[in-house]
């Protein structure tokens, strides 16, 4: 009965299969430009179906498509229906292959399958000589064993996918393709529970199956799992679906002009890591040892191994990061300082040896260190595909010891300037310390002078998306900082219904006009890892979301092979880990091997003359009116504001109110300096004091360090809020919700938290650090045994500069009470001891809380507490009291010894 009701299916799937394509080449026929003709046809009938237009073909099209039409229909019709009535004996079927295959098992089931089929390796791109070789994963779900059977591979070599949706509904299930030409099968051992096993298909060349392909394009592929080797006996238990494309080699068809496409990388890390022993050393020495030990970035037209930079440094060029000042000889905020290049660096699963470990050493022997250089896959990347368009970020460049070659740059830090817009809150992000001149234009191309060391060397900059869409505030946003070309990654007109063409738009802003490169929707979620629908299994892997990647794009070029276009395709920031190397390196070679394709550049892209010029009113239409921040990302983003905002405060409230004033002799804090433009004004170098001498540097034995030290406490404090407010930029980058390591920990120092959330503690911690330099030291008990006492309290100033703070002191008792306030001048690197007045009317025990307060009376560092014990026997009133009556009585008693009469009897 079971294989009546197969056979049953196969009849009615077939049927409506052939019913179905009349509707798919009528769908194709009206919603393209009418047939396929030259471009440079000036008589070409074309209309345009774009949404939100009512343009209809002219009438003269209307028979001729009907006709196209028809004598399409009709040889499609006859091919499945002579499969239909074959269906028991499919032509070209190899013997003992199942009657049933790619009908039977392929219908959508809402219960979870007992083993589930993943795609680990296939050929992307067919050739005639190249065969076609498939391996899968197979993992049984269950709590039984499987037994043993069979995996087999087919597929309809004269089937041409007629749409997109035909292309989707395949690789969703959603329409039974037969699938009756095997490729080949192999054997699946038993697979016991909770367990996989990998099986492999492979095809040669001279295969009947693919020798008989007589078109080009992509073919649907069928794999089905099948328990039991026995023929008759087997029974099917999980199918997946997937594609593959057949090259024009070997196959007497027309050549057609290749279709562009322009693959782009960005190139970040999420890999930034806070060294606390660095940020602890400086902190309370203000010594960096970046005069000495300045390694990153040589002076020289080579780097610091003598090996010239992937740029072609110029002789002589020196890096303005060393200097404080850029090339031009202005001062941005997106200078490095010295502390920010040693503490805030990337970094990377290194092994015991100290060799980069690159995903490949032992985790239990690996830990993430400080790297100046990329992972070597993606450095291999780079150098093999020449072809890939790489923006990278000019923060992390000056990183790099040798920057890669790159077509372009991005924002600093991989600014999220689409959150940014989508937050709407510019004075969250400035109270923070990122101010627009930390991401802008300008400071991105002073970053990337800096990292190749050459004043000169400009580079094309593009605003990358970030996790919301473009919106047209976003773009006034990014207009306003410099930036004139965006990057969008995906589709903005999504309502268009007409084919593929190169999406770049001039959109007017009220900052001044943007272009706009859209990427392909399809593909760019494809390359970046995801697939196209959740029901489509055959992409839920790498492997499996190449083949239909290259299905795809072939059928693209397909659909209008004589119009220029050149799509652009954005991988993901994941390529530029080692992981995401190897599948970066899969996708570009398979396009590189692909004869459809030609890849293209950003430069050319931009420089088409294709644009689409938007009015305010389309603009308005086509981008979303706000962006779409999910909740969780919303109450993540201001969370992670708030929390630099009030440590950022930390460290200004210190400056202001709790370092030292200068001399009088010495400027009044930073009157009269120069901004940084955060909002605070520190003088960038300096030889006057508000260190009022260190008396104790020869006591400390660090008299020859202090002498060398600067004296301007503002630079010092500077640098602190340009290492905070640079972390605070990576904590809000695209990369904010990207957890490092991406998959698994690998060591030592690998704790899996978002970056975004690493990076917001990490500037927590340094304000903390620098408040906490300053704190009360634990006393011991105090026992009293008077009216009145002292209490002394010592203070510790572990900075390298003095600081002025107050003491409070406020007991529990009313009966025993300690002076208020008391004035601290502490000495840089050292202690000072002041002491408080203890005052008992009577005896007992109680506490004295212990704070510091800052010159504005606010309170900071953490609380001490001292017991006072009160031991009085008699106060001194009393005491007096009783020397006096003992007097008394001492002067009446020798006066009566002395004139006493005595008694005449005695």
């Amino acid at each position: 009965m079971s294989k009546a009701i197969t056979h049953s299916r196969l009849g009615i799937g077939n049927t409506m299969h052939a019913i179905g394509t009349f509707e798919i080449a009528h769908d194709f026929f009206r919603t393209t430009n009418g047939p396929v003709r030259p471009a440079d046809d000036p008589d070409q009938p074309r209309y345009d179906a774009r949404a939100n237009e009512t343009a209809k073909p002219p009438k003269h099209v209307i028979p001729a498509v009907s006709a196209l039409l028809a004598s399409l229909v009709l040889p499609l019709s006859l091919m499945f229906g002579a499969t239909t009535a074959n269906a028991t004996e499919p032509q070209g079927q190899v013997a003992g292959w199942p009657q049933n295959q790619g009908m039977a098992v392929t219908q959508k089931s809402e219960s979870k399958a007992p083993a589930t089929v993943v795609i680990t390796e296939s050929t992307p791109v067919v050739t005639a000589s190249s065969g076609y070789h498939i391996k899968l994963s197979i993992t049984n779900h269950t709590g039984e064993s499987l037994p043993a059977g069979k995996l087999q591979v087919s597929t309809n070599q004269h089937y041409n996918f007629a749409s997109r949706t035909d292309l989707q509904d395949w690789a969703e299930g959603d329409t039974a393709i037969p699938t009756t030409n095997k490729l080949g099968e192999a054997d699946v051992p038993a697979i016991g529970p909770d367990s996989k096993v990998e099986a492999s298909v492979d095809t040669p060349a001279d295969n009947p199956t693919l020798a008989s392909i007589l078109s080009w394009g992509p073919k649907p592929v069928l794999v089905t799992y099948l328990a039991g080797q026995d023929g008759a006996d087997h029974e099917p238990i999980s199918a997946i679906r997937t594609f593959m494309t057949r090259s024009g080699d070997g196959i007497p068809t027309a050549d057609t002009p290749p279709m562009d496409i322009t693959i782009a990388m960005p190139l970040t890390t999420s890999t930034w890591n806070v060294d606390p022993d660095t940020v602890t050393k400086y902190l309370t020495s203000g010594d960096d040892e970046s005069k000495s030990t300045d390694t990153a970035h040589d002076t020289s037209a080579n780097g610091a191994n003598g090996k010239p930079n992937a740029q072609g440094t110029a002789p002589g060029a020196t890096s303005a990061s060393k200097t404080g000042q850029n090339p031009g000889g202005t001062t941005h905020e997106t200078d490095q300082t010295d502390l920010e290049r040693l503490a805030l660096t990337p970094t990377a699963a290194q092994s015991a040896n100290g060799t980069n470990g690159d995903g490949q050493s032992d985790a239990a022997k690996t830990t993430l260190k400080p790297t100046d250089r990329l992972p070597k896959s993606v450095e291999q990347l780079i150098a093999k595909h020449t072809k890939l368009q790489v923006v990278i970020d000019p923060a992390y460049a000056m990183r790099l010891k040798i920057p890669p070659q790159s077509s372009g740059i991005m924002q600093p830090g991989a600014f999220d300037i689409t959150s940014y817009s989508a937050l709407g809150d510019d004075a969250a992000y400035r109270s923070a310390g990122i101010t627009p001149g930390l991401w802008n234009e300008a400071g991105a191309q002073d970053q990337w002078r800096n990292a190749l060391g050459e004043a000169k060397q400009g580079a094309a900059a593009y605003a990358w998306q970030g996790d919301t869409k473009w919106t047209v505030a976003a773009l006034a946003a990014a207009r306003s900082q410099g930036y004139g070309t965006v990057i969008a990654q995906g589709t903005v007109d999504e309502g268009n219904t007409d084919t593929t063409q190169t999406a770049k738009y001039l959109i007017p802003t009220p900052s001044g006009d943007v272009t706009l490169l859209a990427a392909q929707s399809v593909l760019t979620e494809l390359a970046q890892g995801h697939s196209t629908a959740k029901s489509a299994e055959g992409e839920t892997s790498d492997a499996g979301r190449l083949a239909r990647f290259m299905a795809q794009t072939a059928f693209y070029q397909m659909e209008r092979p004589y119009t220029a276009r050149n799509i652009l395709v954005c991988l993901g920031t994941s390529a530029g880990t080692a992981s995401g190397a190897q599948d970066a390196d899969a996708l570009m070679h398979a396009v590189e091997q692909a004869p459809w394709l030609r890849q293209s550049d950003l430069k050319t892209l931009n420089a088409s003359q294709t644009a689409e010029h938007l009015t305010d009113e389309r603009a308005q239409r086509l981008l979303p009116s706000s962006g779409a921040l999910s909740s969780q990302n919303r109450g993540r983003l201001q969370r992670d504001l708030t929390r630099l905002s009030a440590s950022r405060n930390d460290i200004a409230r210190f400056e202001n109110s709790i370092l030292s004033k200068p001399t009088e002799n010495g400027p009044k804090g930073a009157t009269g300096a120069k901004t940084d433009g955060h909002g605070m004004g520190h003088p960038r170098s300096s030889n006057t004091a508000n260190d009022s001498g260190d008396a104790q540097s020869l006591a400390r034995q660090d008299a020859r360090d202090t002498a060398k030290r600067s004296k301007n406490g503002a630079s010092w404090i500077h640098e602190i809020l340009m290492l905070h407010d640079a972390i605070g930029l990576n904590a809000l980058s695209i990369n904010s919700n990207v957890s490092d390591p991406p998959s698994g920990d690998v060591g030592a120092g690998a704790t899996g938290a978002l970056l975004g959330d690493r990076m917001t503690s990490s500037a927590v911690s340094v304000a903390s650090q620098l408040v906490g330099g300053v704190s009360i030291t634990p006393s011991e008990p105090i026992t009293i045994v008077s009216e009145s006492a002292t209490m002394p309290v010592t203070i510790r100033n572990n900075h390298p500069y003095p600081v002025q703070v107050k003491v409070s002191s406020i007991t529990d008792s009313m009966e025993i009470v300690t002076s208020r306030l008391q004035t601290v001048t502490i000495p840089a690197k050292s202690e000072t001891q002041t002491t408080f007045t203890i005052r008992a009317s009577t005896s007992g025990s109680t506490d004295a809380h212990l704070n510091l307060l800052d010159r504005n009376r606010s309170a900071f560092g953490s609380p001490q507490t001292t017991h006072i014990t009160c031991a009085m026997r008699l106060s001194d009133k009393s005491g007096l009291a009783f020397i006096g009556v003992s007097l008394l009585f001492g002067v009446l008693g020798l006066w009566r010894q002395f004139h006493i009469k005595k008694d005449p009897d005695q």
